[in-house]
């Protein structure tokens, strides 16, 4: 599987605005929330690790990877994506994040991230995301940009 398979256009949200790192992780989570992938307990337990773990999600060149252990709510595997208007800054990160994604991943599914990680720092693919007007080309920007080497 790829990226792509557990991100559908409903739950890409571009250009939203957030005042703060925990109301946009929560705008993030929502989404998974709203397709009944997550409980509400996952989606606070996601602002609480960061709170208590400082902002190790933050990932250079501006993206958050918001997640927790899956015990804690995951229901079934998706992501979302959040792209803010105006980034926000975690405590203790100097680097802005513009993109919050929210992984509801089982283990099993986990690669799936690895693989977006390895495409995050070997292509413009963070760029592209940035510079994308609809959820469908975040979609195809996806799909050509990361994908499982693994079968």
């Amino acid at each position: 599987p790829s990226l792509s398979d557990f991100l559908t256009a409903n739950r890409i949200l571009l250009d939203r605005t957030a005042a703060t790192w925990q109301e946009a992780i929560y705008i993030a989570g929502e989404a998974l929330l709203w397709d009944h992938l997550i409980t509400i307990d996952y989606l606070n337990q996601m602002i609480h690790l960061v709170q208590e773990y400082g902002p190790y999600i933050v990932i250079p060149p501006g993206i958050a990877l918001a997640h927790a252990n899956p015990v804690d709510g995951v229901l079934d595997d998706g992501i979302s994506l959040l792209r803010l208007q105006s980034p926000v800054y975690f405590q203790g990160c100097p680097h802005p994040v513009s993109l919050i994604m929210a992984s509801a991943l089982s283990e099993k599914n986990i690669p799936v991230l690895m693989d977006f990680m390895k495409a995050i720092y070997q292509t413009s693919l963070v760029e592209d995301l940035l510079a994308a007007n609809h959820a469908d080309e975040i979609i195809a920007l996806l799909k050509e940009g990361t994908h499982t080497t693994t079968s």
